[in-house]
């Protein structure tokens, strides 16, 4: 009796990781900022919008010109925004973010200096 008891508990143990992913109700956007000539730019403001809510989601681009945002709603549509001092804006619209997906978006930043 002690043996089954045991052996159930180690099945539910076992079991429990694949349990808790399973409950991810959100979704991710990842990607890069660049320069047109291939250098990261580090510092640059993301933000996605989330269209039916007006949710946002703000991040700074870090080492490699990369960004991650986490833990976004569903759905969509969403449009992302990027910034950086002197550089000119680019937008990435319309796009739906699927349950547990990683949608992935690469912007090109141009220089407005002369």
């Amino acid at each position: 009796m002690l043996k089954q008891k045991l052996l159930q508990l180690a099945v539910a143990i076992l079991m429990l990781p694949a349990i808790v992913v399973a409950q991810n109700t959100t979704s991710t956007v990842s990607g890069t900022v660049k320069t047109n000539t291939g250098e990261p730019l580090i510092g640059a403001t993301i933000i996605a919008t989330h269209e039916p809510t007006g949710t946002q989601y703000k991040v700074q681009s870090r080492s490699g010109g990369f960004f991650n945002i986490s833990n976004m709603n569903p759905g969509g549509p969403y449009n992302v925004q990027v910034t950086f001092v002197n550089f000119a804006k680019r937008m990435c619209i319309h796009f739906q973010n699927q349950l547990c997906q990683i949608h992935i978006v690469k912007f090109i930043l141009l220089s407005q200096l002369r």
